[in-house]
């Protein structure tokens, strides 16, 4: 199948994209680098467009459990473009809501308990008496249950520098406390499945490449396979889950929708109309609240999975086809010491609706 892109002089691949946008929501712009026989450089680029500037807002209790912090409400007000996410990544690095403040990037509002005192001014009083009190945010480019991408801010009760200094949280699959979200749009490849995001191209030899991806796409189709199954569904959690996620690091529970979604929609070579819709996704939800209970151990130890995970319809079906993939992407080999709770409830929770 010839696939007709816009590509670009290799030049510009630093430079904001010059991408039409007439939706009121930040859209999501795909920037890869393809060499002269089509095959994808390593680096790839995520960048927001849009008319309408996003107006997050959110208080300091959603993401901490220090009291005297939590009266403060902030305010970022920004355009998409102005959300710089590196390369190959799909959030900001996490960044500090003081210096933010002290910038002008965001503001913060005391709430009824908090007086006069300012946002520095509490953290100042904090640091004096030894509580931290800090707490970081970051952007993030998710796919919702529902397989629609949104633009959201992301908050952990610790320092920036702390969540950048440890891998496991520095990456877009960590989990992290939902503070605000907002619906994003991407343009789709004709053809493909829902999440397959139509890519801006950038070569040395646009020409070239062109003419390379009209005659014969498949080297470039294996790179951007790669890229389009890097967009996840992270782990959200609460307050208190968040803490815990501070103090015991660890892998988030993602799920990566775009490998599910090959499953269903429209294929290479298919026809319009022509949907085949794997079943996977009225489970997605469900397998992820699953795994959010799980993820505090307070939680595990006491969680009643048959009473908090009723039978619905059809789902003992959905259980048993998807079972392995959830398996899989949980990635058990190299993680099993901390997804053997997870894994084992799931079993436990397929094997009943199987026999039950």
């Amino acid at each position: 199948m010839p696939l007709k892109l816009n590509v670009h002089p290799a030049g510009a691949f630093a430079n904001e994209p010059d991408v039409p946008c007439s939706s009121k929501y930040p859209h999501v712009v795909l920037m890869v680098v393809a060499g002269p026989d089509g095959s994808l450089a390593d680096d790839f680029r995520v960048a927001l467009v849009g008319r309408q500037r996003l107006n997050a807002a959110f208080t300091s209790a959603t993401v901490s459990i220090v009291p005297k912090l939590g009266s403060f409400t902030f305010h970022i007000d920004l355009p998409p473009e102005d959300i710089c996410i590196p390369l190959n990544r799909l959030a900001t690095l996490w960044r500090d809501p003081k210096a933010l403040v002290q910038s002008g990037h965001a503001t913060a509002t005391p709430g009824r308990h908090a007086g006069d005192a300012s946002f520095l001014h509490v953290l100042e009083k904090l640091g004096q008496v030894g509580e931290a009190g800090h707490i970081a945010v970051r952007w993030i480019v998710v796919v919702e249950d529902d397989l629609t991408l949104s633009v959201c801010l992301q908050g952990l009760p610790t320092s920036a520098a702390t969540l950048e200094g440890k891998p496991v949280l520095r990456s877009h699959t960590s989990a992290a406390v939902r503070l605000w979200s907002l619906t994003a749009t991407a343009d789709c490849l004709a053809g493909f499945s829902q999440l397959s995001i139509k890519p801006e191209v950038y070569a040395s030899s646009p020409a070239a490449v062109a003419a390379v991806l009209d005659k014969s796409p498949d080297v470039f189709l294996t790179g951007l396979h790669d890229i389009w199954h890097q967009f996840a569904t992270p782990e959200f959690v609460d307050a208190e889950g968040a803490v815990e996620l501070v103090v015991h690091p660890r892998a988030g529970s993602v799920a990566l929708p775009w490998a599910q979604s090959r499953g269903g929609g429209l294929h290479p070579g298919g026809h319009p109309g022509e949907e085949r819709l794997s079943g996977r996704f009225p489970f997605q939800s469900r397998s992820r609240q699953i795994r959010t209970n799980l993820s505090n151990p307070a939680r595990a130890a006491g969680y009643d999975i048959e009473k908090s995970e009723p039978l619905v319809p059809d789902l003992r079906n959905l259980v048993c086809a998807n079972f392995e993939s959830i398996i899989a992407q949980s990635k058990a080999a190299a993680t099993w010491a901390k997804s053997k709770a997870e894994l084992s409830a799931l079993a436990a929770y397929a094997s009943k609706r199987v026999t039950g």
